[in-house]
């Protein structure tokens, strides 16, 4: 499953069905200039568990702009990861999550596996 919704709460039901299923959650957000993409579920972690408190306030796209350039890198991040899980590329991308700052140009990331899964919500 792809997630390319502009909901922090979108991105929490998608992972808790993902979860269910067992299969594979490929997710990226951006705001601004800086952004993350990951894999969850599937085998690994799901984003609930590895984020168990969503936040009160979110902010979106829509409501406080993101730099069209930022989507295209997270964009093509989230496209990669999903055609490596499908490929079944080594090494794995299951649990691994990727950071950008496009405005101090930094790339970065951690695994989170493994991580206990929370109590169904």
């Amino acid at each position: 499953m792809v997630d390319a919704g502009d909901s922090l709460a979108l991105t929490y039901i998608l992972s808790d069905e993902c979860h269910r299923l067992g299969k594979a959650l490929v997710s990226a957000s951006v705001l601004g200039l800086s952004g993350y993409a990951g894999v969850f579920c599937g085998g690994g972690p799901s984003y609930r568990a590895v984020f168990p408190e969503m936040p009160r306030r979110a902010g979106s796209c829509a409501q406080s702009g993101v730099l069209g350039s930022a989507v295209g890198v997270l964009g093509t991040l989230q496209a990669h990861l999903t055609l490596a899980q499908v490929l079944g590329l080594d090494p794995p991308v299951l649990g691994r999550l990727v950071t950008v700052d496009l405005a101090r140009l930094r790339f970065g990331g951690f695994s989170f596996s493994p991580v206990a899964e929370p109590p169904e919500p």
